[in-house]
C-alpha cells in the first residue's frame, strides 16, 4: 500500500492517482478512528539513556526475572546505537547461569541483529536480521515478538527474520540472571555491549503489526490518509497576484478570537512584507494593509506573534531575519491591536548572527512556581546548522530588550549537523511542565526530528527521530481546545530510501493529527489530512507549507500556506487559508463524539436539516432551512452498534425517525421519543467529504422532496442513487 499515495509528480505517473487515493480512502474506513494503534504495556520498561563500553558496563536486572521467566509468549523492544564490528555485543540477555549456554540473548553481531534462545545448548531459536548493517552510528528499533505465529524479527519496522519457533522466556529453565549490556553462561564468559542503548522493553504478549509500527521509526506511515484538497467549501483564496510569488506566511489571532492577521513576502523568503486582517476568523480576508517603509527591506519568511507584556497589554510582535551580512534579526510591533505599526530595528547587526527563519517560533516560559513569567525564548538558525535562542524580556519602561544569542542544542552539536537541525517549533506539553521542540532535519538522513526540555529550554535531551508520519519541514503546531489533541502544519517529505538520502521529494501541504503524550512515545499519531495539493513544476516539487495555525474559540482550525496549487497554472504560488474542526476530520474518519453537536448540511441545497420549531414534540417534521445556528439545526450522532448511529435533535432530545416503520421511497422522515427501533438508527457513509445516511430499517437514504433549494423542503427517504441531494456534510 503506497502511503504517500500523491507524490506520482510527473504527469505519466498521475494516471494512477484517482485509483490509489480511492483505495487509501477505502482502507482509512477501516483503520480504527481510536488515537492511533492502541499502545501496548510493558511488563518490564528500561528508560536506558546510556553509553556502554563494549568491555565492563552493564546494568543488572536480575531482581526483575521473575517477572518474565514464565513469559510463553511476548516481545522485546530495544533503540539501540552502535559503530561496533565485533559480534556478539548483548542488547539484552537472561540465563540460567549455572547452565551451559541456557539463555535468551538479544544481541548486535556485526552489523546484524541477533537473537537465541536454547536449553542446555539445544537452540530453540536462532534468527539474524537481513538488510543493515545496523551497525552504522544511527538510532535503530529492534523487536523480537514471538506469538502463536512464531517469531519475528524486525528492524525500524521492517521483518527481517522468521523462525517458526513459538518459544520465549519459560523456553529456558531455572533463569536467575539479566543483564542489559552483556550476556553470561556457566563457562564464565562475558559478551559487552558496545554502543548506546535509549530503552529496554519486555511485554507479555505478542506485538501486533500496529504496535510495531508505532515502536519503529518508519520513513512511511500506517495511519489513515484524509484528504480535503478537492473540498472548496474550506477554502479561501487570501492573496493572488498574476506574475508575483506569494509565499510563506504567518498568522496570529488577537484576543477577540476572531480577528486575523496574516503577514508573508512577495518573494521567495524575501522582498516587501504584505499585511492583511480578516475580522470573521479567516472566512474573507481584507486588501493589503498600508505597511511602515522598512517593511520592504525585509530579507526573510517574516513571523508573527502575540506577546503579553508586563503591564498586561498585548503587543504583537513581527520578526524578520537577515541571513546574510549584516545578520541578526529585525522588529517591529503593534500596541493597538493592529491598527498601527512601527518600523522595524534591527538587532545583532554585524554581531556574527546569519538569522535563517527568525524566530521559527516564540515560546512564553515560566517562573520555577510554575506561573508565566514575562519571558520568551525566540528560536532561529544559521546556514551552519547551529540553532540559536534570544530572549526577550522587558525593562522598567516596557521597551523591549533582546539577549545576545546563545546555542540551543551545543550539547548535541553532532546531532544537530548530521540531522542539518533547522525551523525549530516549540509546543508546550498539557499539563505545563515541558517543552517539546520539533525539528526539520535538511539533510534527509534522519526523519524529522523531536527532543524534550524540562527546564523550559535551559538543556534538552539528545533529538531523535519522529515517526514517518511526521516527516517534513516548517512544522506549527496548536492544541485543539475542545479534545486536547495536537493539529501540526508542514511540508511533506517523502523519504523513499534510508540510505539514499538523495532518494527524497518534497510534497502538498499536510497536517497531522495526534497527542502530545504520541510525540513522547514515538507514535505515529491518529491520521494525517492533505490540505491542499502542490503542483510546483520542479524535480523535488512542493514548494509549500509554511503556515500560520491558529485555532478559534469554537475549534475551527484557521491555517494559511502558499503553494502552487492551481495545476492549470503554475508559474508562481499563492496564499490560501483552509478552514476545519477536529470533529469534521474525526467523521470523515469514521468517528463521532456523542457529546458534540453536529449540523447536517445538504449539499445540493446548501441548507441545514432541521426539527420545525413549531413543532418540538413526537412527530415534529424534519425539514431544511437556512442556518441560523439554532439548537433545533443541531444533532447528536451516537453509536448504536452494528456500525448504526442514532441522530438526536438537541433541542427536543428526540430521535430521527422514519413515519410509521416505512420502507417506502418518499417516506416521511420525522422526530420521535427513541425506542431502539431500526427505522431510529441510520448508516453514516462517507463519500469523498460527504455522508450518505441510510436507514437500518428501509436500506434508504435521506433526501429532499420537492424544490430542494426552498426553505422548507421535505426531508424523506429515497432509494440510494449518488445524487448530491442525497450527500449531507457533518460540522
Amino acid at each position: 500500500m503506497d502511503h504517500h499515495p500523491l507524490k506520482l509528480r510527473h504527469p505519466a505517473a498521475r494516471a494512477g492517482t484517482a485509483a490509489t487515493v480511492a483505495l487509501l480512502l477505502l482502507l482509512s474506513l477501516l483503520v480504527p478512528a481510536s488515537a492511533g494503534h492502541a499502545a501496548a504495556t510493558a511488563t518490564l520498561d528500561y528508560p536506558v539513556n546510556q553509553a556502554f563500553n563494549g568491555s565492563s558496563t552493564f546494568l543488572d536486572k536480575s531482581a526483575d526475572v521473575s517477572g518474565v521467566a514464565n513469559l510463553t509468549q511476548g516481545a522485546i523492544a530495544v533503540r539501540f546505537r552502535s559503530t561496533s564490528t565485533a559480534v556478539a555485543k548483548s542488547f539484552f540477555s537472561a540465563s540460567h547461569t549455572a547452565d551451559d549456554s541456557s539463555n535468551l540473548s538479544f544481541s548486535l553481531n556485526g552489523g546484524s541483529v541477533y537473537f537465541e534462545n536454547r536449553e542446555n545448548g539445544a537452540y530453540a531459536t536462532q534468527v539474524t536480521s537481513t538488510g543493515g548493517p545496523y551497525n552504522d552510528g544511527v538510532w535503530h528499533t529492534a523487536i523480537l515478538t514471538v506469538g502463536s505465529e512464531g517469531t519475528r524479527l524486525y528492524v525500524d519496522g521492517t521483518v527481517r527474520a522468521t523462525h517458526p519457533s513459538t518459544r520465549f522466556f519459560a523456553n529456558v529453565r531455572d533463569l536467575n540472571g539479566m543483564w542489559i549490556g552483556r550476556n553470561v553462561d556457566a563457562q564464565g564468559s562475558q559478551w559487552h555491549y558496545s554502543g548506546d542503548l535509549d530503552y529496554v522493553r519486555v511485554y507479555g504478549t505478542a506485538l501486533s503489526a500496529g504496535e510495531i509500527s508505532d515502536l519503529s521509526m518508519r520513513i512511511d506511515y500506517t495511519i489513515p490518509f484524509l484528504d480535503l484538497k478537492d473540498d472548496t467549501r474550506r477554502q479561501v483564496l487570501t492573496d493572488r497576484q498574476a506574475g508575483q510569488y506569494l509565499g510563506h506566511p504567518d498568522t496570529v489571532l488577537l484576543d477577540d478570537g476572531r480577528t486575523m492577521f496574516a503577514v508573508y513576502p512577495m518573494g521567495h523568503g524575501t522582498g516587501q512584507i504584505i499585511l492583511k486582517r480578516s475580522d470573521d476568523g479567516g472566512r474573507t480576508w481584507t486588501g493589503r494593509l498600508p505597511t511602515p517603509a522598512s517593511w520592504a527591506t525585509s530579507k526573510e519568511t517574516p513571523t508573527l506573534y502575540k506577546v503579553v507584556k508586563p503591564n498586561g497589554t498585548t503587543r504583537l510582535l513581527l520578526v524578520s531575519g537577515l541571513p546574510a551580512s549584516p545578520g541578526g534579526f529585525k522588529t517591529a510591533y503593534s500596541d493597538d491591536s493592529g491598527r498601527s505599526w512601527s518600523e522595524f530595528t534591527h538587532h545583532f547587526a554585524d554581531a556574527g548572527f546569519s538569522g535563517f527563519v527568525a524566530h521559527a517560533t516564540l515560546v512564553r516560559l515560566k517562573k520555577a512556581d510554575g506561573s508565566w513569567d514575562f519571558r520568551y525564548m525566540g528560536i532561529f538558525h544559521d546556514g551552519g546548522y547551529n540553532n540559536w535562542k534570544t530572549y526577550l524580556t522587558f525593562d522598567a519602561s516596557g521597551n523591549a530588550v533582546w539577549s545576545t544569542p546563545t546555542r540551543l542544542l551545543a550539547a548535541h552539536n553532532t546531532i544537530e549537523k548530521y540531522a542539518g537541525l533547522c525551523e525549530i517549533e516549540i509546543i508546550r506539553s498539557p499539563n505545563g511542565r515541558q517543552l517539546a521542540l520539533l525539528a526539520r532535519a535538511q539533510n534527509k538522513r534522519t526523519n524529522a526530528m523531536v527532543a524534550f526540555s524540562n527546564d523550559e529550554g535551559n538543556t534538552w535531551t539528545e533529538p531523535r527521530e519522529m515517526q514517518g508520519a511526521l516527516m517534513g519541514e516548517r512544522h506549527a503546531a496548536t492544541y485543539d481546545p475542545a479534545t486536547g489533541r495536537l493539529v501540526i502544519t508542514f511540508r511533506d517529505i517523502i523519504r523513499n530510501s534510508v540510505s539514499n538520502t538523495g532518494a527524497w521529494v518534497a510534497g502538498d501541504w499536510v497536517a497531522w493529527v495526534g497527542t502530545y503524550d504520541d510525540l513522547v512515545n514515538s507514535r505515529e499519531g491518529q491520521y494525517r489530512v492533505r490540505l491542499l495539493e502542490d503542483f510546483t513544476p520542479s524535480v523535488k516539487s512542493g514548494d509549500t507549507g509554511y503556515a500560520g495555525n491558529v485555532v478559534l474559540p469554537d475549534g475551527t482550525f484557521v491555517l494559511t500556506s502558499y503553494g502552487y496549487f492551481d495545476p492549470a497554472d503554475t508559474s508562481y504560488p499563492y496564499i490560501m487559508t483552509v478552514r476545519f474542526s477536529l470533529k469534521e476530520l474525526d467523521a470523515l474518519n469514521g468517528s463521532f463524539d456523542p457529546n458534540a453537536s453536529y449540523t447536517l448540511t445538504n449539499r445540493a441545497s446548501g441548507k441545514v436539516m432541521e426539527v420545525a420549531v413549531a413543532a418540538p414534540g413526537d412527530g415534529g417534521d424534519a425539514v431544511q432551512w437556512a442556518d441560523n445556528g439554532g439548537l433545533h439545526q443541531k444533532w447528536s450522532i451516537v453509536p448504536v452498534g452494528d456500525g448504526y448511529h442514532r441522530i438526536v435533535n438537541r433541542r427536543s432530545g428526540r430521535a430521527l425517525d422514519v413515519a410509521s416503520n416505512s420502507t417506502a421511497d418518499g417516506a416521511d422522515v420525522i422526530q420521535w421519543t427513541y425506542t431502539g427501533g431500526a427505522n431510529q438508527q441510520w448508516r453514516i457513509t462517507r463519500v469523498g467529504t460527504y455522508f450518505t445516511i441510510t436507514n437500518r430499517n428501509s436500506g434508504r437514504a435521506l433526501d429532499l422532496d420537492g424544490t430542494i433549494t426552498d426553505n422548507g423542503a421535505d426531508v424523506v427517504q429515497r432509494t440510494a442513487t449518488g445524487a448530491t441531494r442525497q450527500q449531507w456534510s457533518l460540522s
